[in-house]
C-alpha cells in the first residue's frame, strides 16, 4: 500500500513539474558550450542523488512509524487473537527489513 501511494504522489509531482528544454543561439566558443553542458550534467546528477536520499529517508521514516505504531498497539491490546496478529505483523516486518 505504501508503494502505491508513493507512485501516485510521484506521478502528481511529475505532472506539476514539467521539464523544458530551452534552445538559445549564443556566440560561445565550443569550450564554453562544453563546460556549460558538463555543469548542467553535474547539476542533474546532484539533483538525482538528493531525490534518492530523500526517498530513502522517507521510506525509513514510514517504516519506523509503522513499527512504533504496531508496538504501541501490541502493548495496549488485551485480546489474545489481536495480540497474536500484531505479533505476526511485527515478525514479518523484522524479517522483511532484516532487523531484530
Amino acid at each position: 500500500m505504501m508503494d502505491e501511494e508513493y507512485n501516485k504522489s510521484l506521478k502528481q509531482y511529475r505532472k506539476c513539474s514539467d521539464r523544458h528544454i530551452l534552445v538559445v543561439e549564443t556566440d560561445l566558443s565550443s569550450s564554453d558550450a562544453q563546460s556549460i553542458v558538463a555543469l548542467s550534467d553535474k547539476i542533474r546528477k546532484a539533483g538525482n542523488e538528493l531525490v534518492g536520499l530523500m526517498k530513502n529517508n522517507y521510506d525509513q521514516l514510514m517504516r519506523t512509524k509503522r513499527y512504533r505504531k504496531l508496538l504501541a498497539l501490541y502493548g495496549s491490546t488485551k485480546d489474545k487473537t489481536k495480540r497474536k496478529n500484531l505479533a505476526n505483523q511485527l515478525n514479518a516486518m523484522q524479517k522483511q527489513y532484516h532487523v531484530t
